[in-house]
């Protein structure tokens, strides 16, 4: 035993961990004291639930506090003994993923003979108070009555600081883009190492809970400059659990549509999917098992203008899988799956030039094939009560396939008339294919040592993506009709990509926090986080390195009045990103050529190339000593107390400064170089400015006679010249290439309103349930419109300059939006379960503006039809029924 606990020390001496933004569990906590208010050292701490194998013991310390870690999400009986006093039984402890339950002071009582133990009823919806961090936890038994729709992100929505993206983004997070935030999933990073999108689906019936972080990270948690989520699927129990069920929503359920400009003409709509899960044990309290599917389907028919309507269709097969392993009396292994294989067969995907003229519908038809595997096991060992090690290890492979599909192998072909009209003709002529995958390796250790509670860690990720772009053969075929246009010496040309490259990144991680507790009312938390972010070129050479990534993080959490029911938080905290590897494919690559040669005839009837006229992209840049990566640095403050038993207020302020970030630029002789803007060799862009400040007012009302419901408001705003790492205004998921923000003649009139400002978001959802279980859940939203700039197009269509200050040019419409459910259980017969839902979506039909065209003036000073008119609105009213039955 003595060899095992030296071990366990040096393990946390090297990779110290303890609960981290990639949460799967959330810990019981409390103090424990006799009548006298002195503490009661030496006390027994059990804790038991449904969710738990076997019991799990804690030991009260000598300042009576306690603290039971890694507990799986879901209720729990806790129950306190001391020798000479009246055992305590404590019922309905809900713990959440990611937090703390503390239960306050426990006061024991002197005991008699044969008296039975004090039963108390815990308090709804626990505040943690062992950290600063502020967020939203979001359990199954909540969301599961509120109207969304049917991929699990959809529930970020209902979080405060959380605004849905118009502009082709996901949800924005407390000022970030849509690729600023990190979702982790059982523990383990889902996001895209390309784009750093959220890449994998699943429905919200395999979720058990969610958490969102706005703010606040301690030093275990991860990079982010958006939103932290954590997600935690279904684990198996020790009782037997089978469920189905399936949703359906078609085109005579939903409004007429109104049509903006990016938007395609469709008719016949449906969409349903059905699945299936069970979970239960294989060995009582030893070995349990969970396992979901769950088959989507999608079709319609979109117009291609001047040729008809053709067939468009999706199919997705999304499962999860988990097995629970109580290895030991103090050791848990879990191994978990995930996928999401998906095949679309898409209509109007095509080229970025909107042709004139269409012969052929093939250009804009095209398929996608993507999804892939998610793995992981991670398993828990409790050296002592006081003492635990962590530790996971994760693969994920996915893949992406943008391209032709089966059987049109045609080159795409384009004429060019006198008066620059496009007629286009043939195939889809391109494709983008891709494999990605991630390796992750997360050691941990926590250690509760009187007032202390020590955690640190080392993590380790190796993300890589695979490209194989390419076009068919020969190119895309440019008819120009006459010799001598500029471009083009002859009248044919072939535009033409070809590569096969393999980028990589790796993040090294070391992080050591301590909570000291004070006394008992004050907490202060300190920590220290790096990361380290090495970028590979296409030979596998480090072609960029960043390593100067140190990440103080301080937090301070203080309860005034009585223990457990009020709290004060502060934070100070820097966070970095991790790069994604889409900037590495066009900066870090020579295997990869883009190029336009000219042909002496028509290519499809045996014609020759002549000579290469122009090649670019791509080449491998040349390291930037001392490069700094993207960072913010947050402030926050909250207040956090209960009004009522079942009333919650909460009130938050935050605010976040971008400080650098990793750009390409381009230089006046047409150089593309990488560095921090205002520094070489980037010094021509202005330095980059992001600054979000926001104040947060919550209302909770929690289980107050069958009610459930929260209400938050959120005043803010976002300014600076840099909107992320999505770019907004030209609406490119190119992090790191912003388009706006790369030459010097795009600086002036750039700093002002970002895309995703909007200054005043209301939202209220919860769920009213009847003593029949009949329960009725709503979903309303009002939120103030996006600033609305005026551009100037060159160059590329989507290379712009401001042709007056940014987001001075009034905002959009401001935003309401209603959504109603109706669930309606009753048990069809003796162990049949069976809920009826009933989805009403964007109730009033309001169908608002969200999106208008802002280009004012194309290459070469033509002016724009199209300025001002409305490129995209609002969702139509819809309506979606489903069934679900359990057994």
């Amino acid at each position: 035993m003595r060899t095992v606990l030296l071990f366990g020390l040096a393990i946390l001496i090297l990779c110290p961990s303890g609960a981290s933004a990639q949460a799967v569990t959330g810990s019981i906590a409390g103090v424990v004291q006799k009548r006298d208010s002195s503490p009661a050292p030496g006390a027994e701490v059990v804790v038991q639930g449904l969710g738990l194998q076997g019991t799990r013991t804690a030991t009260v310390g000598s300042q009576g506090r306690f603290l039971v870690l890694a507990l799986p999400v879901g209720i729990y009986t806790v129950t306190v003994r001391l020798v000479g006093e009246r055992p305590v039984l404590i019922e309905g402890v809900r713990v959440e993923l990611g937090k703390s339950a503390f239960l306050g002071a426990i006061v024991l009582e002197p005991s008699v003979v044969d008296v039975k133990p004090i039963v108390v009823q815990a308090k709804p919806g626990l505040i943690d108070m062992t950290t600063a961090a502020i967020g939203t936890n979001l359990p199954a038994g909540q969301f599961e009555k509120v109207p969304t729709e049917r991929d699990y992100l959809s529930l970020l929505a209902l979080a405060p600081q959380t605004t849905e993206s118009y502009t082709g983004d996901p949800v924005n997070i407390a000022g970030g883009t849509g690729l600023e935030n990190f979702v982790y999933i059982d523990g383990v990073n889902a996001n895209d190492p390309f784009i750093n999108g959220s890449s994998v689906r699943l429905p919200h019936n395999f979720i058990q809970e969610m958490q969102v972080l706005t703010g606040g990270y301690q030093a275990a948690d991860s990079r982010a400059l958006g939103g932290l989520v954590n997600v935690i699927t279904y684990s198996g129990t020790n009782q037997f659990e089978l469920n189905a069920f399936g949703y359906f929503d078609n085109h005579n359920l939903t409004a007429t549509e109104n049509l903006g400009l990016l938007d395609a003409t469709a008719e016949g709509a449906n969409a349903y999917d059905f699945g299936l899960s069970v979970g239960g044990p294989i060995v009582r309290d030893r070995l349990w098992y969970f396992a979901a599917y769950n088959a989507a389907f999608a079709n319609r028919d979109v117009e291609i203008p001047g040729l008809g309507f053709y067939p468009e269709s999706s199919t997705e097969n999304l499962f999860a899988g988990k097995l629970t392993w109580r290895a030991g009396v103090q050791s848990t292994l879990v191994f978990s799956v995930f996928g999401d294989p998906t095949t679309v067969d898409r209509v109007g995907g095509g080229p970025f030039t909107i042709p004139d003229t269409l012969l052929d519908p093939g250009p804009f038809l095209n398929r996608i094939e993507a999804g892939g595997v998610t793995a992981a096991i991670s398993g828990t060992h409790a050296l002592s009560p006081k003492s635990l090690l962590e530790g996971s290890l994760s693969y994920m492979s996915r893949s992406f396939y943008d391209g032709p599909r089966p059987g049109d192998d045609e080159p795409r072909y384009i004429a060019i008339t006198p008066q620059g009209t496009a007629i286009f003709s043939g195939g889809f002529g391109e494709q983008i294919d891709q494999d990605l995958s991630r390796f992750s390796l997360r050691l941990s250790a926590s250690v509760f040592a009187g007032p202390h509670t020590v955690k640190g860690g080392v993590e380790y990720e190796d993300y890589s993506t695979h490209d194989r772009d390419s076009t068919t053969d020969p190119g895309v075929i440019l008819d120009y009709g006459v010799a001598g246009t500029p471009g083009c010496p002859e009248r044919w040309c072939v535009i033409f990509q070809d590569g096969d490259a393999v980028l990589r990144g790796r993040v090294p991680t070391v992080y050591l926090q301590d909570a000291w507790q004070a006394n008992a009312r004050l907490l202060l938390t300190v920590g220290m986080r790096w990361d380290g972010q090495y970028l590979l070129d296409n030979h596998g050479n480090v072609a960029q390195s960043i390593t100067g990534q140190w990440q103080p993080r301080l937090g301070i959490v203080y309860q005034p009045g009585k223990l457990g029911t009020q709290k004060l938080s502060a934070s100070v905290g820097r966070f970095y990103e991790t790069m994604p590897l889409r900037m590495s494919t066009q900066s870090y690559n020579d295997g990869r050529i883009n190029g336009i040669e000219s042909w002496d005839t028509d290519p499809r009837l045996g014609g020759q190339p002549l000579d290469t006229v122009f090649v670019f992209c791509c080449r491998i840049a040349p390291e930037v000593p001392d490069l700094v990566g993207t960072h913010i640095d947050e402030v926050t403050a909250a207040y956090e107390g209960f009004v009522s038993t079942h009333v919650k207020l909460g009130v938050r302020g935050v605010y976040r400064g971008l400080r650098d970030v990793v750009q390409k630029g381009v230089t006046a002789a047409g150089e593309n170089v990488i560095g921090n803007p205002g520094t070489a060799p980037v010094e021509f862009l202005d330095p980059a400015k992001r600054d979000y400040v926001a104040m947060e007012l919550t209302l909770g009302l929690l289980g107050w006679r069958g009610l459930d419901a929260s209400a938050s408001y959120v005043l803010s705003r976002t300014s600076g010249n840099y909107p992320g790492l999505y770019d907004s205004d030209a609406r490119l998921l190119f992090p790191h290439e912003n388009s706006i923000y790369e030459r010097e003649i795009q600086m002036p009139d750039n700093d002002g309103p970002l895309p995703n400002d909007r200054p005043h978001v209301f939202k209220v959802f919860g769920s009213y349930t009847f003593q029949s279980g009949l329960a009725i859940g709503t979903f309303f939203t009002v939120q103030t419109g996006t600033p609305i700039s005026r551009y100037e197009t060159f160059a590329f269509a989507f290379r712009s300059r401001f042709l007056s200050p940014r987001g001075s040019e009034g905002r959009n419409p401001t935003l309401w939006d209603m959504n109603l459910r109706v669930v309606y259980p009753f048990a069809l017969s003796q162990g049949i379960r069976v809920k009826l839902v009933g989805d009403l979506l964007h109730l009033g039909n309001p169908q608002t503006a969200v999106l208008q065209d802002q280009v004012a003036i194309l290459p070469g000073g033509t002016p724009n039809a199209s300025y001002g008119k409305v490129l995209r609105y609002q969702p139509p009213r819809t309506a979606r029924v489903g069934l679900e039955l359990g057994f």
